[in-house]
């Protein structure tokens, strides 16, 4: 289901009725401030919050693209946060070029690590680098559902390709690991 601005209120309704027809939820190119732009839809902070509260009790929605969402603040990534700790039923989620400032991302590890439904991650272009690498192979070595990771477009260089690495190898069950530049 596409959130927009005409269906907000419907959505976080069929978010929190479980409504099965509802299995995937997109944001993309939503953003938390107006700017100049005819390809996205302005979506406030409180809008955010009320659609994260919605999904910690929803048990049918597997799929969440959060791709090329603009939010300022450390509040989305810790709602994030406290979602993925609670609800085990989302199964994929595309967090593609939103550029986590390290405490963010940080925070965002800490629920992707205590997570245990998440069998897919994307964190495609956002400009992540060694240390936030290394903060990545940590959570690997805790998060034993994850079967497929996509680190593409990140700025690890080699140290923070071989700090992933030296997770992946402690994780048995990742099927495929993407980190084409």
């Amino acid at each position: 289901m596409d959130i927009d601005a005409d269906n907000f209120e419907e959505a976080i309704e069929r978010i929190r009725n479980n409504d099965p027809e509802v299995t995937s939820l997109e944001f993309k190119g939503s953003r938390t401030k107006e700017k100049d732009s005819d390809s996205c839809f302005y979506t406030s902070k409180q809008q955010y919050l009320t659609i994260f509260e919605a999904l910690k009790n929803n048990l049918l929605i597997k799929k969440i693209d959060f791709k090329e969402i603009s939010y300022e603040g450390d509040w989305f990534a810790d709602s994030l946060k406290e979602l993925l700790s609670v609800n085990n039923t989302i199964t994929e989620i595309d967090i593609t070029s939103i550029y986590f400032s390290k405490k963010d991302f940080q925070s965002l590890n800490k629920g992707l690590s205590e997570n245990k439904g998440l069998r897919k991650l994307k964190l495609l272009n956002n400009k992540l680098d060694k240390i936030d690498a290394i903060e990545l192979s940590k959570m690997l070595t805790k998060n034993s559902s994850l079967l497929n990771l996509e680190v593409s477009m990140n700025n690890f260089g080699d140290s923070g390709i071989k700090a992933i690495a030296e997770g992946l190898a402690k994780n048995k069950n990742i099927l495929r690991a993407n980190f084409s530049k």
